[in-house]
Formats: structure tokens, C-alpha cells, sequence
């Protein structure tokens, strides 16, 4: 499947090598200025409740995108997560399968941001199956949308953990 979105213009880190860098890269005083810029302990995950692994044994935190339309809960994909007395590695079907894939209403020129419920020593953004970003030790992320289409997140933390995560920006 041919991937209809691409996100732009990580703050303060390098485009991918294949991404064609924007005429004017902003820096991170060019990001709108949202109520959780002020202090990180303002920005607010959605009042609705996150969604849930079925299943038993341990699962990630959930993630979450926020957006100048408010923030939304991201959908899970695959991940590999370990509790205090066990592990489990979780493949969910292709997104192309699914019905829980969140839509995230955005308009190109927009700035988005991601959240993480921990911190990840490497965050990597897919545009279908391409990476288009990279950001380390850190919990956010933050581009610009040029388009809609599906988007990915994965997450590497420490101990071998990993998680991704999924949406649709429309």
C-alpha cells in the first residue's frame, strides 16, 4: 500500500536522509504555542479512556497525539513489553485489516505532537512503511503535516522493550 502522507519538519533534529528538507526548517520557538508548552506537567492526555490490550500480561502505556483540535488516543500495533514476572510480544493484524485505527483530524500546515507514557531511547515516525523522522531520549515528538494518510510510531525503551503505534491523519 502507497503510503498518502508525509509529515515534515521534526524540531530540532535532521530530516531523514531521503526527505527533502524544507525551504524554512523551524525551530522549536516557531512551534504554536499550546497550553502545554508553558510547563510539560500541563499537557493533557484525552479524557476518554485509553485504549487497552486484550489479553493478559504486561502491554505499554498507551500513546497519544495532540493536535490544535485537541488531543487523541493512538491505536497499538506490535510491541514487545515486560512486567515484574513476565514478558509478552503482541503482533496485531495489518492496519489495512483493522477498524480501531484512530482518525486524527489535521490540515496540512499543522503542527502535531506525539506523546509516550515513558521514555523511549529512540522514536522513529513511518509514513506507511517509510521512516521519515528520528528522534532519542525523549517521550515527545513533534512535525508538521503536509497531507493525510496513515501514520506510524515506534518506540524503543530500555531493556529490550518496544512498542508502535498507529493512526490515520485526515
Amino acid at each position: 500500500m502507497r503510503a498518502a502522507a508525509v509529515l515534515v519538519a521534526l524540531v530540532a533534529m535532521p530530516l531523514a536522509a531521503a526527505i527533502a528538507r524544507p525551504a524554512l526548517a523551524p525551530s522549536a520557538a516557531a512551534l504554536p504555542v499550546w497550553p502545554g508548552d508553558v510547563a510539560k506537567s500541563r499537557v493533557r492526555p484525552p479524557s476518554a479512556p485509553p485504549p487497552r490490550v486484550g489479553g493478559t500480561g504486561p502491554a505499554p502505556p498507551a500513546a497519544w497525539v495532540e493536535t490544535p483540535s485537541g488531543p487523541r488516543w493512538l491505536a497499538f500495533s506490535s510491541f514487545c513489553w515486560d512486567g515484574p514476572r513476565e514478558a509478552r510480544c503482541t503482533d496485531f493484524l495489518p492496519e489495512s485489516m483493522r477498524s480501531d485505527i484512530p482518525r486524527i483530524p489535521s490540515r496540512p500546515g499543522e503542527w502535531v505532537r506525539f506523546h509516550l507514557g515513558f521514555e523511549a531511547r529512540e522514536i522513529l515516525l513511518f509514513v506507511g512503511t517509510r521512516r521519515v523522522l528520528r528522534r532519542t531520549a525523549t517521550d515527545t515528538l513533534a512535525c508538521r503535516v503536509s497531507r493525510a494518510g496513515l501514520v506510524g510510531l515506534r518506540a524503543y525503551a530500555r531493556r529490550g522493550r518496544s512498542a508502535s503505534y498507529v493512526a490515520r491523519i485526515r
